[in-house]
């Protein structure tokens, strides 16, 4: 699996093809946690996943299916303030819907932000 992130120092890191992981630059840092709707929705093959942290965090990004179960861990890093965005590809899962979680905790330990959203593959 090959993950390709662009972190906002520009540098880029490979890990994972079914993930493609953008840092979008931006003049501004955000003023909230936030966890987008991916677009489109429904989709096949692929979908966009954006969200932002208004402060350096330790964000954990996972898919699960509708009984729970984990089937893909998107991010496990830590990350700098910014907007970012995930390209899924979604071409070994079955059709379905499934919920992406975003889980980010400040460095500083002071903020916390969990939020979910649904999904549907259509193949």
């Amino acid at each position: 699996m090959i993950n390709s992130i662009i972190p906002p120092n520009g540098s880029l890191k490979i890990s994972n093809p079914l993930v493609t992981a953008i840092s979008v630059k931006s003049i501004s840092k955000p003023d909230m946690y936030e966890l987008s709707q991916n677009y489109p929705n429904p989709f096949n093959p692929s979908t966009t996943i954006k969200y932002s942290l208004p402060e350096d965090s330790k964000v954990h990004i996972s898919i699960f299916n509708t009984l729970g179960q984990l089937v893909r861990e998107l991010v496990n890093r830590q990350e700098g303030a910014g907007y970012y965005q995930i390209i899924l590809k979604a071409d070994d899962l079955s059709s379905g819907i499934y919920y992406y979680n975003l889980d980010a905790q400040s460095i500083d330990g002071k903020q916390h932000f969990r939020n979910i959203k649904k999904m549907l593959l259509l193949k």
